[in-house]
């Protein structure tokens, strides 16, 4: 596998991406909206990637962050034939416990991966799983309800970070991904954890200064906005 890493302004390298699946005739998987950066690309942008992208090779979006703010693939299935959207329960569903996703994609890849599945799945959905999913897909607006909720405290949040003097990447999920001039991640993380609070820090180079949050409730924004002004 060819991992192609960020730009500098922390966006997918697109260029680069397309030019190794085309030297190597290999495939194309990544996630948008992204993680941890929340970036998102458009169905334009990621159209004008499937018309340059090898044909005979899969081209794999994972949408798990899809339904906070970015714009669905599923649309493209009609023209691509060799597109595959991933997504889960986990995020906007609420289902992180129970580690269910699925697969969106044209029926011969579908029939294709059912064909492989039984060779390496060994934790099929049980029983449970599929009867609280189905619940799921049936109560849609109280869905569709929370994540603008989500949304609404992502975009508050982002304000009073910004007011604050924190640099925010626009985010198109359910976290934001955040620094601040003259503080480390690894500090401002220890901080707040200090305080009773748990973010996440990835000391991978380039993003050691960013902090990832994901959004809560009303009640423990503001908890959380009460730590991070005094930093």
């Amino acid at each position: 596998m060819d991992l192609v890493p960020l730009k500098d302004d922390w966006t997918l390298d697109t260029e680069k991406m397309l030019e190794d699946a085309n030297k190597f005739n290999s495939s194309i998987i990544f996630a948008n909206p992204n993680a941890p950066t929340g970036i998102s690309l458009s169905r334009k942008e990621v159209a004008a990637m499937l018309d340059q992208a090898p044909k005979d090779r899969v081209f794999i979006v994972d949408e798990a962050y899809c339904d906070f703010g970015g714009e669905s693939c599923i649309p493209l299935l009609k023209d691509y034939k060799n597109l595959v959207i991933v997504r889960t329960f986990s995020k906007s569903l609420s289902f992180a416990g129970m580690r269910l996703g699925y697969v969106v994609a044209n029926p011969e890849l579908i029939q294709a991966v059912f064909t492989a599945k039984n060779s390496f799945n060994h934790f099929p959905v049980d029983n449970v799983a599929q009867t609280a999913a189905i619940a799921s897909c049936k109560a849609v607006s109280y869905y569709v309800e929370a994540s603008r909720k989500v949304v609404e405290q992502r975009e508050s949040f982002t304000d009073f970070l910004k007011k604050n003097g924190w640099f925010v990447i626009d985010s198109r999920t359910n976290f934001v991904f955040t620094k601040k001039q003259g503080l480390a991640g690894e500090e401002i993380y220890q901080y707040v954890k200090k305080n009773g609070i748990l973010i996440r820090h990835f000391s991978t180079p380039g993003i050691e200064d960013f902090v990832r949050i994901t959004i809560g409730t009303p009640e423990q924004m503001n908890a959380l906005k009460e730590i991070m002004s005094h930093l």
